[in-house]
């Protein structure tokens, strides 16, 4: 995901693994932060009897607890044009964090907390918010996906632009996996580690011994 954000999205700063200063950092917005977890709990606990957030949790509990597993931004004449969150899972027998009911809770309070980290540390209220797994079975999937169009409608009636996307199955393979392939043999960084496994894959291939 960090050479699909660099080569294909065109991120002039990408990072690994980012996580806020909690205790450095001040946290802006805070009270209406507050408001929205309480808002978007309730609506999936009212609607799905969704458990997204414990009761006992607080909304500093909750983004203490947030990462960012790729961040991304695309700079246009000294402005940040787009700024790139994603959540990568790869689970090989397909995405589960527990049960189905508990995979889908997990996605959207992993989603919802990115979204009020952005707003939070960077105040913005637009921006890219990605979930992407290469495997989700159908029958975690079809939910996910309906939960997903809510939180989009939810969050623009709160008056945030966010795009909330989620790549998976074939589109994992089409708009993540074949574009960042074909570009092993142009990249030469010693950093992005997936395409140089892809250019030692690619030596041994050719390799012909006598």
């Amino acid at each position: 995901m960090l050479s699909w954000l660099r080569h294909v999205e065109k991120c002039q700063s990408v990072q690994l693994n980012w996580k806020p200063s909690m205790n450095q950092w001040s946290l802006e917005n805070e009270e209406e932060i507050k408001s929205i977890i309480n808002k978007v709990g309730d609506f999936f606990r009212e609607n799905y009897n969704y458990q997204i957030f414990k009761k006992s949790s607080s909304h500093r509990q909750i983004m203490l607890q947030g990462e960012i597993d790729v961040l991304g931004l695309r700079i246009h004449d000294s402005y940040v044009e787009e700024i790139f969150a994603i959540d990568v899972a790869f689970h090989e027998s397909g995405l589960r964090y527990g049960n189905k009911v508990q995979t889908v809770e997990s996605v959207l309070k992993k989603l919802v907390r990115t979204s009020m980290i952005l707003y939070g540390f960077f105040n913005m209220k637009k921006g890219t918010i990605i979930f992407t797994s290469p495997k989700i079975h159908k029958s975690t999937l079809e939910p996910l996906k309906e939960s997903l169009e809510d939180l989009k409608d939810l969050m623009e009636q709160l008056s945030f632009q966010y795009n909330f996307e989620l790549i998976t199955n074939d589109d994992f393979n089409k708009q993540v996996l074949q574009p960042v392939m074909g570009l092993s043999s142009t990249i030469a960084d010693t950093s992005e580690l997936f395409l140089r496994s892809m250019q030692l894959n690619s030596m041994f291939n050719d390799w012909k011994t006598d």
